[in-house]
């Protein structure tokens, strides 16, 4: 502060600036809050004080690292989920990363069969997560749960939109996630390579664009 006015725009604000925004967005990814993924941050912003001149030019080429491995977030966009997939294969965060995908895609079909307000709703992501859960088992209307047992015109239409082989890998993930969940007792446990591999190959799929 001086003369009564913040001094936001010195070098040495804008190093701490970029450094708490780095700080909390790797935080965010590393606790799978998918929510702050969306709406938490402003990239647009990020971007720009990235490309600011700082008086540390040593750590210019980190910074140019760190704008490359964001440039697939956008402000308030569900696909910032698939882009902190990326960043989990990247820096070998497999928990997370399968968790993030599948709750991305999750998130994916609330939007385009209710609508993007939605996504934040448990009662909306659980009736999805039953549809998959019915499409992939074929399990008969008589046997379904609540809220797909009075909400069946929503399942069959929320399974109409969606691909067989979306549905596979949403189901594939869940095995998955269990397995890492619980630590992997389990009577066929996956070894981390496999996990590894696994998640990377429905990543590429999704990425494709299947659904």
């Amino acid at each position: 502060m001086k003369g009564g006015k913040s001094n936001e725009s010195s070098p040495a604000c804008l190093f701490r600036n970029k450094r708490l925004l780095i700080k909390k967005l790797t935080e965010l990814i590393q606790t799978s809050r998918g929510p702050d993924l969306i709406e938490g941050i402003d990239f647009d912003g990020l971007r720009e004080l990235i490309k600011k001149e700082g008086f540390l030019k040593p750590i210019n080429p980190l910074l140019d690292k760190i704008a490359n491995k964001i440039k697939d977030f956008k402000n308030n966009d569900i696909k910032n989920g698939y882009a902190a997939v990326e960043w989990c294969i990247q820096h070998n965060l497999i928990p997370q990363g399968y968790t993030l995908l599948q709750e991305t895609m999750m998130s994916e079909v609330v939007a385009r069969h209710f609508d993007k307000s939605e996504i934040f709703k448990e009662e909306k992501r659980e009736l999805v997560a039953q549809a998959l859960h019915i499409a992939n088992r074929n399990i008969p209307e008589k046997e379904w749960n609540e809220p797909a047992k009075n909400r069946k015109e929503d399942v069959q239409k929320i399974i109409s939109c969606l691909s067989k082989d979306f549905i596979q890998i949403y189901d594939s993930i869940t095995q998955d996630r269990n397995d890492i969940n619980h630590a992997g007792f389990r009577a066929q446990p996956s070894q981390p390579k496999a996990l590894q591999d696994r998640l990377r190959g429905y990543y590429e799929k999704l990425k494709k664009g299947l659904g």
